[in-house]
């Protein structure tokens, strides 16, 4: 089933236990707290709900499940999401370890909370959440209008650039739209690393899941810059495959 999601205020979780007491207690406290709850007890009953109610903005979860366990249940939640239709994912589990807190997180967690925890913690954790998938879906429009900008910018530059007679010689300096074509490329991770770096200077204690998964868009950042560096140095030291960087689709942000 289709539906279009729009950013809301609304608090709304999933919580996925096959602990009846737990899913009970938990589900109070959030209610309690002013959210919307639904609940499930396995990974397929809350695939087939996530499928249904696109609203829900955070999913709290085991780590074990029967059937489909936690992280393999997050890995289908989020494949191929939008991030129109972005979503948080906290595991609260007794059975975890600082190996699976890192494991989580570079899955794409949110947050990994180990049993015993004060509930408070849980509630602080997914209002985060739910802030952080808000943002995103807010933000998904711009991102993808910034897209469609840089490929109508890379294609006129392409178009000015297939036009001069000079093309692939650069005996007398490099061609202003191929100089603005690469940074037209280099642009997105060049501004994701600058987005990170503010989002790094925290002044307050972040959870493991949360630095893992900022220094793991470092990365990202850093190896796409590199394979953009490395392929324009290689269109200067062999024109011939300029033919290849024209054709190719602009690099996904």
């Amino acid at each position: 089933m289709q539906h279009d999601v729009m950013t809301s205020p609304l608090r709304h979780a999933l919580v996925v236990d096959d602990e009846p007491g737990v899913l009970e207690e938990i589900v109070d406290c959030l209610t309690h707290a002013g959210w919307v709850v639904d609940s499930a007890s396995s990974a397929q009953a809350a695939l087939a709900h996530l499928a249904d109610t696109p609203n829900i903005t955070v999913m709290l979860s085991d780590m074990r499940l029967p059937g489909m366990d936690g992280l393999h249940l997050m890995q289908t939640t989020l494949a191929n999401r939008s991030e129109s239709h972005a979503l948080e994912v906290v595991f609260f589990t007794g059975h975890g370890s600082a190996d699976d807190a890192v494991a989580a997180a570079r899955a794409g967690a949110f947050d990994f909370i180990c049993k015993p925890a004060p509930l408070r913690q849980l509630v602080d954790a997914l209002e985060r959440a739910h802030r952080s998938t808000c943002a995103r879906r807010a933000a998904a429009p711009q991102a993808a209008q910034s897209v469609e900008q840089r490929r109508a910018e890379r294609s006129a530059l392409r178009h000015e650039l297939e036009q001069r007679p000079d093309i692939g010689d650069f005996s007398a300096g490099v061609p202003s739209q191929l100089v603005r074509l690469m940074f037209t490329d280099l642009r997105a991770p060049l501004a994701e690393l600058s987005l990170l770096q503010e989002g790094l200077n925290s002044p307050t204690d972040l959870p493991v899941a949360e630095v893992v998964r900022r220094l793991e868009a470092v990365q990202h950042a850093v190896t796409q810059l590199g394979t953009l560096a490395a392929n324009f140095m290689q269109v200067l030291t062999t024109p011939q495959s300029l033919h290849d960087l024209l054709t190719d689709t602009p690099p996904a942000p």
